[in-house]
């Protein structure tokens, strides 16, 4: 951060979750020597809950099935690590499927975590080819008058400043920049409005069912609310669709220059886990006096990546959210293993009936591999179930469900799909094959 930026606002991003970097922790400490034991406890409660992560153990890669939570209540795992937040999610990436949840529906303020929307809207209007990377977004008077509202994280943008729509996405990402999100959001939606009533409706396209959008910035306001779970769906769609986003969120800093400042202002990331958790490439922090602090994280180990919602934690420590998000990491790497069911390469050996078919009975096959997070000494089975079906089938059609199963509880369940088509039997077949039905019965009666 340059020398030539006020020191008030300097420690006010340090409250707002800045990283403890040298220079900003020594900025913490001119400002306020009270606050020099809370700040050295902070950072030794991070560091204490990173250090355990060395060693945990790694995962392989998992697959895209549907799946529901298997941490609660299984004696198969050790006990969750206990953390502050009112609110918290993890799950598995790939799968969708949930480790550990903590009033994972409980509505509260997202705080700038509502800037995950900012940032999946606007991947998504690049792959629609609605904007371009390189695209100037002009600093609107909106963009302005948010960075004038007091307690508001900002880049200091000037309307007379030109900044591609990369660049601006860096500035909503490493610092939480408010003004570059409403430049943004005022690019993409015409207007704050149009761009709240898109954020919406993607939420709820999402299956966001627990939320409501009031602006793209995170500000206070009664209409605008999320949960643990919501922000977890929307940052696994984030990192799966559009995984661009973690060359943002996996950046410790960014410089800002412009002919209109006389030094390169230098931000750090608020993102305390970047750098000392491994793995971690994202997402995002919020804070707010109404919010506490939240942070959204997603971690890459092995090939398996974790996606975590921590809500309204302790206001009065803000490294709290990294700890329980590194208590939970630690954990789930620990307890947690993949195990493939299925490759996915080959028919399987399962078939299902078509009575009124010309084969009568065709193989199934998987989508995908068959992949999923359990317990590491937990044993299941697969459990088949095939749909009654009349020809013709077409190949790839779904004709049944494989589920797995730990005891009464299902843990995963993928759709089965035709090996093969199967047209419909001509009429004469089917006779013959009713009256070969009738005479067997006949002769051999049950």
């Amino acid at each position: 951060m340059s020398q030539h930026q006020s020191w008030a606002k300097q420690a006010y991003r340090f409250q707002q979750g800045s990283i403890l970097s040298t220079g900003v922790l020594a900025i913490a400490l001119i400002v306020s020597p009270l606050c020099t034991q809370t700040v050295m406890a902070q950072t030794m409660l991070v560091q204490t809950a990173v250090s355990s992560a060395k060693g945990v153990s790694v995962l392989g890669a998992p697959a895209n099935v549907l799946s529901t939570s298997l941490a609660q209540g299984s004696a198969q795992v050790t006990p969750v690590p206990v953390t502050q937040a009112k609110s918290i999610l993890l799950m598995d990436a790939n799968t969708g499927q949930v480790l550990y949840q903590k009033n994972d529906e409980l509505r509260l303020a997202p705080a700038s975590t509502t800037k995950l929307m900012t940032l999946y809207l606007a991947l998504q209007s690049v792959h629609q080819h609605r904007v371009q990377w390189n695209e100037i977004v002009p600093v609107t008077p909106d963009a302005v008058r948010i960075a004038e509202t007091p307690g508001v994280s900002d880049a200091y943008l000037d309307p007379r400043e030109q900044f591609t729509l990369r660049q601006m996405l860096q500035f909503v990402s490493v610092i939480s920049a408010s003004d570059a999100t409403v430049a943004v959001a005022d690019l993409i939606g015409g207007s704050t409005v149009g761009f709240v009533h898109e954020m919406n409706t993607q939420a709820k396209q999402l299956g966001m069912t627990g939320t409501h959008f009031a602006n793209p910035d995170g500000l206070p306001n009664p209409n605008h609310y999320s949960t643990a779970r919501d922000l977890a769906i929307l940052a696994r769609a984030l990192v799966t669709q559009y995984p661009e986003v973690l060359q943002f969120t996996s950046m410790k800093s960014v410089t800002i220059t412009s002919p209109l400042r006389k030094h390169p202002d230098t931000w750090y990331a608020t993102d305390e886990l970047l750098g000392q958790y491994p793995g971690v490439d994202g997402l995002k922090t919020g804070f707010t006096d109404a919010a506490g602090f939240c942070y959204v994280g997603t971690v890459n180990q092995g090939g398996v990546r974790l996606i975590s919602a921590v809500m309204g934690d302790t206001v009065s420590n803000q490294a709290q959210r990294f700890v329980d998000t590194a208590k939970l990491y630690n954990w789930a790497y620990h307890n947690f293993s993949e195990r493939t069911l299925y490759p996915g390469k080959k028919d399987l050996s399962q078939f299902v009936a078509v009575p009124n078919g010309q084969r009568r009975q065709i193989f199934v096959k998987l989508a995908a591999p068959w992949r999923v997070i359990l317990p590491k000494t937990a044993k299941g089975t697969v459990v088949w179930q095939p749909m009654s079906l009349e020809a013709p089938i077409s190949q790839g059609a779904i004709v049944g469900h494989l589920s797995y199963r730990i005891g009464n509880q299902v843990v995963s369940t993928v759709p089965a799909l035709a090996a093969q088509g199967d047209a419909r039997a001509h009429w004469w077949l089917r006779l013959w094959r009713n009256v070969t039905a009738q005479i067997a019965h006949l002769l051999h009666p049950r």
